[in-house]
């Protein structure tokens, strides 16, 4: 008896050359993926390091915002009085409430109001309601300072001599630390009126004084000779006190003279000397283990400049009003402040590779989840330059699509391949099969005549 031809492709609900082709597509995605994640796995990153992804960077408080545009009204403003001498002695409330108010909702950059400008002495007095609510910066000589505790707040009211020797008043809500009558010190704020005031130890009078008011009394650089090499004692005055009481003043505060003679420096280097300058490649955590070892030193940080912007910062000595910070978190999710005397090549949410001089540990306020804030510290670096850090991963991604691609295409020439060449052994199976079938069905032979 002959046997009939197996039917796989109905009874078993697969064909040989199915599960070949199902395997192959197995093996291909399976190669696939792992070239995929192999690439990715190794995108190169800086030398040396591991880039932590599971911690949160720590980042500096953020200051909410306040819309407080409607307290600086051309009415609530017209209020004021200034046109002769019992105006000027005179205390328009209301609207000098509304700008101290607002002056102290601002933060250090913040242009809601229009770019804070030198507006000189002479141009206010020529016309000081066309200047009134204006937002105005000026530095010179603290001549004196006095605390006034009222019932709500504590403002912190003096006067200070500009370089043309116009003595200005002045009201803020705050002041820096160790900032003292006889140094430099910067305001930016809104204009009030001019305003007749005295010395507060000998009776002084100060005529026709600008009245700014504003949010923080900043202690200003003095001016000193240009720096062209650092040594030991220029940093002899930096303190990072360990001690409770005083880490957060000390840390917190950028020591003057130092700290210019370290940004003069780094402002008359040549570009040759930028070039041949050996910077060490080094962690964040390694400059606040031994400050002292490193300070001044030239170091070189990797990270994600993820805060990058202008600030006002006079400088005397190098005859600049702006320099940008920035915020490098590096590779072990840890803030590194970084502060440019020009903008750099790297922009804001790149990686980049700075180079520069460490200074101190600089003092910091973080919020976590909670209404709760943290003290920390973290290396502050003033830098030479920073160079984006451009990784070959378009490159990699490019070669994984063109991987994946070509196994697309690999795939469908094995699915045509053998789904045409199941389609001829079918065909031929079937014809064979036909063909016994039409064998059996056939009569016999008659039988012959010598039968």
């Amino acid at each position: 008896m002959q046997e009939k031809p197996t039917r796989r492709a109905t009874q078993a609900g697969i064909t040989p050359g199915e599960r070949v082709r199902l395997m192959a597509m197995i093996i291909l995605l399976v190669l696939v993926g792992g070239v995929f994640f192999k690439v990715v796995k190794n995108l190169p990153g800086p030398p040396g390091e591991d880039v932590d992804t599971t911690a949160e960077p720590e980042r500096p408080m953020k200051v909410e915002r306040h819309d407080v545009s409607t307290q600086l009204s051309a009415e609530l403003l017209s209020d004021i009085r200034d046109r002769n001498t019992e105006e000027m002695a005179v205390w328009d409330q209301k609207p000098y409430q509304a700008l101290l108010e607002t002056a102290g909702r601002l933060i250090d950059d913040d242009e809601r109001f229009g770019k804070f400008e030198q507006v000189p002495a002479a141009v206010l007095r020529e016309n000081p309601s066309a200047y009134r609510g204006q937002a105005i910066q000026v530095q010179g000589e603290l001549l004196d300072l006095r605390e006034q505790v009222g019932p709500e707040v504590i403002e912190y009211r003096g006067h200070l001599r500009d370089d043309d020797g116009v003595v200005w008043t002045f009201a803020t809500r705050r002041r820096a630390p160790a900032v003292e009558p006889g140094q430099r010190a910067w305001i930016r704020g809104f204009f009030y009126k001019l305003f007749w005031d005295t010395a507060p130890e000998d009776d002084t009078i100060y005529d026709r004084s600008p009245y700014l008011v504003g949010r923080t009394l900043q202690r200003g650089y003095p001016v000193i000779e240009p720096v062209d090499e650092l040594t030991p004692e220029i940093f002899a005055m930096v303190r990072e006190d360990s001690d409770a009481e005083t880490l957060v003043d000390h840390s917190r505060f950028l020591e003057p003279v130092p700290y210019q003679s370290l940004l003069s420096y780094v402002k008359q280097l040549t570009d040759e000397e930028k070039q041949t300058t050996e910077f060490t490649r080094i962690q964040g955590l390694e400059l606040l283990r031994e400050p002292e070892r490193f300070r001044g030193q030239p170091v070189e940080l990797f990270g994600r400049l993820e805060y990058l912007r202008q600030v006002y910062e006079p400088i005397p000595s190098i005859d600049q009003d702006y320099v940008y910070r920035g915020l490098l978190v590096n590779t072990k999710r840890k803030p590194e402040f970084v502060v440019f005397l020009d903008k750099p090549a790297a922009r804001q949410g790149d990686l980049a590779t700075v180079r520069g001089y460490f200074f101190k540990k600089y003092g910091y306020d973080t919020q976590g989840r909670t209404a709760d804030t943290a003290f920390n510290i973290a290396p502050l670096i003033v830098a030479v330059e920073a160079e984006r850090f451009v990784t070959p991963e378009d490159k990699s991604m490019l070669y994984v699509t063109a991987f994946v691609g070509l196994a697309a295409l690999i795939i469908t020439a094995l699915f045509f391949f053998f789904g045409l060449r199941e389609r001829q052994r079918s065909k031929k199976m079937r014809e064979t099969y036909l063909d016994k079938r039409r064998g059996r069905r056939l009569p016999s032979e008659p039988p012959t005549a010598t039968s």
